[in-house]
């Protein structure tokens, strides 16, 4: 959204928004993926699950690379543990 001087305007709802609904859950990460891959900002989307017992927060996409830092820094956390017990 614009103002009169052409400024992009960012408005945030006062309450969450409900834009559509899947019956399973892999349809609603599928869904996720193709609005990061349109370049909509995922950082915005939360998944609720029924009835609302899980909410999770999207805060954005997750790559082969960032995938394999957390569990090189993982690694390095368990083995670090493990060397001082030892």
């Amino acid at each position: 959204m614009t103002n009169q001087q052409n400024e992009r305007v960012d408005i945030e709802p006062a309450s969450p928004v409900l834009v559509t609904s899947y019956s399973q859950y892999p349809d609603a990460q599928a869904a996720v993926d193709r609005l990061s891959d349109a370049g909509f900002p995922v950082s915005t989307v939360s998944i609720v699950w029924t009835g609302l017992r899980r909410v999770e927060h999207v805060t954005g996409r997750r790559t082969v690379l960032t995938a394999a830092a957390s569990g090189a820094i993982s690694g390095a956390w368990f083995g670090t543990l493990l060397g001082l017990l030892l």
